[in-house]
């Protein structure tokens, strides 16, 4: 059969090499210049799944990994040592974006659940460097992730005014960010949950100490998905830390932000209450969003809430569009509590039905 996989992050990578090693025809596309791109992006920062919970057997044989498996990995080491060894053994079309995916002969509205539609290969629209072109597939597997669809700060969900000329000044970045720059700066924080507090532990325990303002989306305070009875202590310990930090830090729980506007080398945050915060750089926490328009054209519901394509359990990442599969991060839709044990048992899944 031959599979097109979108995406060369971790569980795309996976996914490919288990698809290949069950004798598929396998092509994998990559938006970025390199496996593992966007992952590259935060690197420095330490998983809070252990190299065990991180990897597979087969991908520790494959990549020669020997490791404490009991050890939490930093992004840039999983990398370094794991996806890259593994991608080394499969052929990645980089700079190649999936722009849209349809059936090859039906469009959405024809030959709903027949057997024709379900028969009829898959259209990918790519975009390269040298132009547009398309493929086709007998099945799909998107592993795209949501790293490049984050939450805006906005009331909302809504990008604030303001709010993309200040991601064009540098000043808002969005998801956890090295901290190397930021000496006696002044900083705000937007957001809560795992990326939010291992933004704020590197800002309050880095070398650089800046003053760190932190708007948090709850009233209460700091809030994460997943149970209060954590199986994963060091997720469990970093929604600790960002409970116990709201006292080392100038902490406004459920503050709304009005606009931002870049002065200079600063940028003001007007707050609904009518306050305007000074801040040197504003670091977008806000969680990420699914891009629903890649599969805009297939039989693919998701939730109205978290916007989880599929079914709603975590394993099944199942659609009723026939051999098209969402995995990875991406499958838990807004949710924050994915983690890539998650994305290996859907691997298996899906490699079974087919």
């Amino acid at each position: 059969m031959d599979i097109a996989v979108i995406g060369a992050g971790p569980i795309g990578i996976e996914a490919a090499l288990a698809a290949s090693d069950r004798g598929h025809d396998v092509t994998l596309f990559e938006a970025g210049d390199a496996p593992a791109h966007t992952m590259a992006s935060w690197q420095h920062l330490p998983l809070y799944t252990n190299w065990r919970q991180s990897t597979t057997r087969r991908g520790r044989d494959r990549a020669g990994l020997d490791v404490d498996l009991l050890a939490y990995p930093t992004a840039e080491a999983l990398i370094e040592r794991y996806l890259r060894p593994l991608a080394a053994h499969l052929t990645i079309h980089l700079q190649t974006r999936v722009v849209g995916i349809a059936r090859q002969n039906s469009c959405k509205e024809q030959d709903l659940q027949s057997n024709r539609r379900s028969s009829d290969p898959f259209r990918l629209l790519l975009h390269v460097t040298t132009g547009d072109a398309a493929t086709q597939a007998d099945a799909v597997l998107d592993c795209s992730g949501v790293w490049n669809q984050p939450k805006p700060v906005g009331r909302g969900g809504l990008p604030t005014p303001g709010e993309l000329a200040a991601v064009a000044a540098g000043r808002l970045r969005h998801g956890p960010q090295p901290t190397d720059t930021l000496r006696d700066r002044r900083v705000l924080l937007v957001g809560d949950g795992p990326d939010a507090a291992m933004m704020l532990r590197d800002l309050l325990e880095g070398p650089n100490h800046p003053e760190v303002l932190w708007i948090s989306r709850h009233p209460r305070g700091p809030s994460f998905d997943g149970p209060l009875d954590d199986p994963l202590p060091a997720r469990a310990a970093l929604r600790d830390f960002a409970k116990s930090a709201v006292t080392r830090v100038d902490h406004r729980p459920g503050a709304q932000i009005d606009a931002l506007r870049p002065v200079g080398r600063t940028v003001e945050v007007h707050l609904a209450s009518g306050e305007v915060l000074e801040v040197d750089r504003v670091f977008g926490c806000t969680g990420y969003h699914p891009d629903l328009s890649l599969y805009r054209e297939l039989h693919v519901a998701s939730c109205p809430r978290t916007e989880r394509p599929g079914r709603a359990e975590p394993t099944a990442p199942f659609t009723s569009e026939h051999r098209f599969f969402v995995l990875g991060r991406k499958s838990a839709g807004r949710r924050e509590d994915f983690v890539l044990a998650q994305g290996h048992a859907q691997i298996q899944a899906v490699l079974d039905s087919l």
